[in-house]
């Protein structure tokens, strides 16, 4: 496997979401007996901060989340932060199995941030990609240049 190496030219955010118009986080947390990093239900409100510090309101939220970040630094790799998330999420696959099967997506949703200096690029391990599969979710992958 050729890995990318820890540089502050390029990070990763990575999460594993259940998503649904349906969706009860707390529901979700009991079925996975775990607690989300984030979440919320469709329709709540949908609000941040502007770099001034002044709240921004956004339109409600479009659908409900349920999502898990890694808890490593930004700077590891793609492929550590997703083995980071399964690790935690395999004792319950059959139960993520299920979700999959709902009413819910089930992703590992990834942010790759990288300078215009950097030639961008990621890679992942076919072991990796049949863990994935093994939990029934999908793979979002977004890149943005900083």
């Amino acid at each position: 496997m050729n890995e990318l190496k820890s540089l502050k030219d390029q990070w990763f955010k990575v999460s594993f979401r259940v998503t649904g118009d349906e969706l009860e986080p707390s529901e979700i947390s009991k079925i996975l007996e775990m607690e989300p990093t984030i979440s919320h239900k469709k329709g709540d409100a949908n609000m941040g901060l502007s770099k001034k510090g002044k709240v921004i309101n956004y339109a409600p939220h479009r659908t409900g989340l349920w999502s898990l970040e890694s808890g490593l630094p930004e700077t590891n790799s793609l492929e550590k932060h997703i083995l980071w998330l399964v690790e935690r999420l395999d004792p319950v696959k059959n139960r993520i199995g299920e979700l999959a099967k709902g009413k819910y997506k089930i992703e590992f949703f990834c942010g790759y941030f990288f300078s215009n200096h950097t030639q961008a690029g990621i890679e992942l391990s076919s072991i990796t990609l049949e863990r994935i599969n093994g939990l029934g979710a999908d793979l979002a992958i977004c890149m943005y240049v900083v």
